[in-house]
């Protein structure tokens, strides 16, 4: 049964053919914390690649207290993309998953960090932008200076941000 809101989280991703941009990922305490204050009104799902699997069970292994719906890694991008649309609100930073639940038409709460929102950011996106000295910091060339940009965005951030649209 769910509770509250359906919310959607895509903590992995960040990944392109030739490319891996891990800068790109909220830390993996982060997103505990934020699926801790999510459930105490809401359902909350994982989304993710089998790439993602690791990922979204070190994240679920940081506090016992966490129980969202962990699909990463067990359907295929069409199937995971109907579950989506049932959505009320996705979580994600910039990644595939970002865009992806934009075209499903989910409201979006989208975090950035190294890359501008202002170039990669969906029309109609919640955006929370880093507040981190130096950030945004990608280049036309796909390369960002080794600073972690998406410590600038806390959970109150999210959670307030999330707060408004649902």
């Amino acid at each position: 049964k769910i509770k509250g809101k359906l919310i959607g989280i895509a903590p992995g991703g960040a990944r392109n053919p030739g490319q891996e941009f891990s800068l790109k990922r909220w830390a993996f305490e982060r997103y505990a914390k934020l699926i801790k204050e999510l459930e105490k009104k809401h359902t909350v799902i994982l989304f993710g690649g089998k790439d993602d699997i690791v990922l979204t069970h070190k994240i679920l292994s940081m506090d016992d207290g966490l129980h969202p719906i962990n699909i990463a890694g067990l359907y295929s991008l069409k199937k995971s993309l109907a579950i989506m649309k049932y959505c009320d609100l996705f979580i994600t930073h910039d990644s595939g998953a970002l865009h992806l639940s934009y075209s499903m038409n989910v409201p979006i709460v989208a975090l950035f960090g190294p890359t501008p929102a202002s170039r990669f950011a969906p029309p109609g996106s919640t955006v929370i932008e880093s507040r981190t000295e130096g950030c945004p910091n990608y280049t036309i060339y796909g390369k960002s200076k080794n600073i972690d940009c998406m410590s600038g965005i806390s959970v109150n951030d999210v959670m307030e941000k999330v707060n408004k649209k649902i």
